[in-house]
């Protein structure tokens, strides 16, 4: 079993690599420049409460296989959406029962198995107390990000092997999840394009009969999809009109036409020979800047992912940034590299090779290593591994890495490898690596409820039946060989 856990799926300063020069303008914030208002860092009034279970994009049974899309109408993904749902409901039911001015206002199943709530005075440290919570943090706010890209990439030659410029990105859907894109620019004329099977797409905001996917009005066969995601959108009535330009800008990069007669004029210079990294790509509008809007809630953010998702977008732009940092780190837990190369926006190499021991000097208070040593690291099962060989800061023989500017960590030994077996090195490999995993979790700080502490609080009533160690001490239920720890009566 593979698993990857992040406190939250949330994007910062994440953009495509593409190609192009924005064009257009109005007297609204400029969108070739990076200048724009940033309010608040966070939405205390509303938070994103991660639940415990796996979303469809890495559950097993329903995460798609490399270059494959989830399958929405298969057994297995309707089955797991439907447990899903039933998990969402308890917590809603835990809500009401203890935190009862709580609402939750949006549901995420696909990126992320989680729910938006509107906290309405209740405290995170009060909703992080429901059994099914992984963890919780405020909404964050988010604003548009991404001026120009096109000294970081080489387009020239992804061109030529694309079969020539104009049609470069043919066949592909990217969702631009942004302020919006205007349809009527001529830099997305569709001359030449038609809808694909299933599109246009529209949610009723955007439809003029207030139908979804029917009468939808911002779309053509260029921008194919047009959806605005605005949690209080109910008191604004927006829709996915492009009122701001830094959509249009970043749609332009990726995905801009190939013309050779369009041309801009910025400062006096005359530019030519623009297009998108793209051009031949379709585009979908999901709009979470509607109107003057210049803040975009977490919650709005997942919502259109998921939706760009659950439309087909192979690709996904996110132009945004913001200075919220608390939940960006990311802790991928026995990967090999198949999973590195779908999953992450950055290359790092794996190598196959026997893992039994590692060395490696103790770590300053400071470090994502701290209080980790060669002895957690020890397998008394020597078997064969994917360890980290480049791409990231290797430690021993790449059994632990970390991404230097990215917050990723990786732990090449999982728990769940070892977990099950009755032989005693076995079980003290798995004890070691938990608690591992427990102590980059705690160096990234996550954290976690442990009743040790109110047990010393508590004195032990002999005329009770109590197994104290068996909750939040042990990791497993104790036997014995595990003696003398069995009879501690804590």
């Amino acid at each position: 079993m593979k698993k990857i856990l992040a406190t939250l799926l949330i994007f910062s300063s994440i953009g495509l690599g593409v190609i192009a020069f924005g064009v257009g303008g109005s007297p609204r914030p400029n969108a070739s420049a990076d200048s724009f208002y940033r309010g608040p860092d966070v939405d205390r009034a509303s938070a994103i409460v991660q639940l415990k279970d796996d979303p469809l994009s890495t559950y097993p049974a329903t995460r798609p296989a490399h270059g494959r899309k989830i399958d929405f109408n298969s057994n297995a993904v309707r089955s797991y959406r439907a447990q899903l749902s039933a998990r969402r409901n308890e917590f809603r039911n835990w809500l009401r029962a203890n935190a009862s001015r709580a609402r939750i206002t949006s549901e995420y199943d696909i990126s992320l198995n989680a729910v938006a709530v509107q906290l309405n005075g209740t405290s995170l440290t009060t909703i992080a107390a429901a059994p099914m919570v992984q963890s919780v943090e405020y909404n964050a706010l988010y604003h548009p990000n991404l001026s120009q890209s096109h000294f970081i990439i080489n387009a020239d030659p992804a061109w030529v092997a694309a079969g020539g410029r104009a049609v470069a990105g043919a066949g592909i859907k990217i969702g631009d999840i942004d302020t919006g894109i205007d349809e009527t620019h001529p830099f997305f004329d569709p001359t030449g394009f038609s809808y694909p099977t299933g599109f246009p797409k529209c949610d009723a905001a955007d439809s003029d009969s207030h139908t979804p996917n029917q009468d939808c009005r911002y779309v053509s066969p260029k921008v194919i999809v047009a959806k605005v995601f605005f949690n209080k959108n109910n008191q604004q009535n927006f829709d996915a009109q492009a009122i701001q330009d830094h959509g249009t800008h970043t749609a332009g990069i990726a995905a801009g036409i190939f013309n050779p007669s369009l041309n801009a004029v910025v400062d006096g210079v005359l530019i030519n020979g623009m297009s998108g990294i793209a051009p031949g790509a379709w585009l979908g509008n999901y709009n979470v800047f509607p109107g003057d809007v210049t803040n975009a809630r977490s919650e709005d953010i997942l919502n259109a992912v998921d939706a760009a998702v659950a439309d087909g977008m192979d690709v996904l732009n996110l132009s945004l940034g913001g200075s919220f940092h608390g939940n960006n780190d990311l802790l991928a837990i026995g990967l090999d590299q198949d999973d590195v190369t779908a999953l992450l926006p950055f290359k790092v190499t794996m190598r196959k090779a026997e893992h039994i021991s590692s060395f490696f000097e103790p770590f300053a208070v400071s470090s994502w290593l701290a209080g980790i040593g060669p002895a957690d690291v020890h397998n008394r099962d020597p078997r064969e591994l994917s360890l980290v060989s480049s791409g990231a800061q290797v430690v021993g023989d790449g059994v632990l890495a970390k991404v230097e500017g990215a917050n990723v960590v990786f732990s090449q030994m999982a728990p769940w490898q070892f977990e099950g077996s009755q032989q005693s090195n076995l079980r003290r490999t798995f004890r070691h690596v938990s608690v591992l995993l427990d102590r980059l979790l705690a160096n990234m700080g996550v954290a976690g409820p442990t009743p040790l502490l109110e047990r010393f609080d508590r004195p032990f009533e002999v005329t009770k039946t109590e197994k104290r160690w068996l909750d939040g001490f042990y990791l497993d239920q104790p036997e014995e060989w595990d003696d003398p720890y069995r009879f501690f009566r804590w």
